[in-house]
């Protein structure tokens, strides 16, 4: 029994330790919700609810109280007069109205602004993801290809001993192992540069330590690729509309804070009101008590009023234009966008469809040509060496494909990845 429940504890460690050794796109993706860009996003919104809560209130009611003609000698209660007065002041509903306005968009473009930074962040995650993924499978083949160079050196350095081949052909093998473990290093730089890019798009929620330790636990590849294809050609007429879109959204709620807050300055013109309430109790004729409506009417405006007007205008405006821009903006990025995954589809579909098949043939005619001597060592090395470039080529353009999806996703408001 005892060495039975050693065996499963050894077994639940194990799944543990195999579980935490890998690290999913997907799982990442699970937590945008916690990322620090949409929290700060989240809180901005609840900012501008509290601005507009703070604008729709109206101001805090006063009670004074006064005491006149105390003697010299006497005290608080011994005066000929007291007065107490409970006051409220109020303001029109337009202008109450127009106050929280402003906040009101403002909310409204935050809530926005939100889904754009979501998207923002799912496809900073996913290009970096497969980033870190190409730079991982692009080590393990330079790993493979600087065992296989070092094993060539080694055998044409016997080969040279016994007669059987050049010194040239010894030393530019030695040559070709020590650029082979040059460019291992730099496959190693590139996979930590790639944790490290994958650990600041996530915000923190993954350890770098535990990323760089661990896999990729997805096999990243598109998952039809004429499908995609004959998506993006078809353009923009099945493609969401540009003007449904959470970022032309939020520059348009943007555009109508600034009308709102420049209309509510021009309502500095509009009386404000105050109501009261004032009990009186006099030691010679008793307690008296009375009501008092008051209307507060600008009678002139000096600078500071027509500057904050002129100020609050040129404000306006430039929302406005920032609107046309950002809207002209994000149909050119769309076009763009389009263009470029388009591209890197047709790119990757000549690494599948033709070079990576290709690849393996090249590495195969050149080590059988070289051991039946059909071929002499430099068209070896340039064999091997075409079929090399090509293998990474592969992933670098698998890396460009998630990427420009990510990006098609972003501006188009369209999940295309899973």
């Amino acid at each position: 029994m005892k060495y039975r429940l050693l065996f499963l504890t050894f077994l639940f460690l194990g799944g543990t330790i195999t579980g935490r050794a890998q690290l999913r796109l997907a799982d990442m993706l699970a937590r945008i919700d916690e990322h620090p860009r949409v929290v700060s996003a989240q809180a901005k919104v609840d900012m501008y609810h509290g601005r507009k809560l703070q604008g729709w209130s109206p101001s805090s009611p006063a009670l004074t109280f006064h005491e006149e003609e105390i003697p010299r000698a006497g005290s608080l209660g011994t005066g000929a007069l007291r007065e107490w007065q409970v006051s409220q002041e109020f303001d029109l509903p337009l202008l109450i109205g127009a106050r929280g306005g402003m906040d009101a968009h403002l909310q409204r473009a935050s809530e926005q602004q939100i889904s754009v930074v979501r998207m923002e962040v799912r496809a900073s995650l996913i290009a970096s993801y497969a980033a870190w993924y190409a730079s991982w499978q692009q080590l393990t083949l330079q790993k493979e290809n600087t065992t296989l160079t070092e094993e060539f050196a080694r055998k044409a350095a016997l080969r040279h001993t016994e007669g059987e081949s050049s010194a040239l052909e010894s030393s530019r093998a030695r040559a070709e192992a020590a650029t082979s473990r040059v460019a291992l290093a730099q496959a190693e730089l590139a996979l930590r540069d790639a944790a490290r890019r994958l650990y600041e798009a996530g915000g923190g929620l993954f350890d770098l330590g535990s990323i760089r330790a661990q896999s990729p636990a997805d096999s990243l590849r598109p998952l039809d690729l004429p499908a995609l294809l004959a998506k993006v050609r078809d353009g923009a007429a099945a493609a969401p509309d540009a003007e449904s879109s959470p970022m032309l959204a939020r520059l348009r709620e943007q555009r109508d804070a600034m009308r709102a807050n420049a209309s509510w300055r021009w309502m500095e013109f509009l009386p404000r009101f105050e109501i009261a309430y004032i009990e009186q109790d006099f030691a010679d004729i008793g307690r008296h008590w009375g009501a008092e409506l008051t209307a507060s009417i600008p009678l002139w405006f000096l600078l500071d009023t027509r500057g904050s007007i002129e100020e609050h205008q040129a404000v306006r405006r430039m929302a406005e234009e920032e609107y046309t821009l950002g809207r002209l903006r994000l149909h050119t990025q769309r076009e763009h966008v389009r263009e470029n995954l388009q591209t890197a589809l047709t790119h990757f579909q000549a690494y599948e469809n033709e070079l990576r098949s290709e690849a393996t043939v090249i590495a195969a005619a050149a080590e059988s040509g070289y051991a039946n001597g059909e071929i002499g060592y430099m068209e070896y090395i340039d064999g091997r060496r075409s079929a090399n470039e090509i293998r990474l080529g592969y992933y670098d353009a698998l890396a460009a494909v998630y990427a420009a999806i990510a990006r098609y996703e972003q501006y188009y408001n369209e999940y295309v990845l899973d």
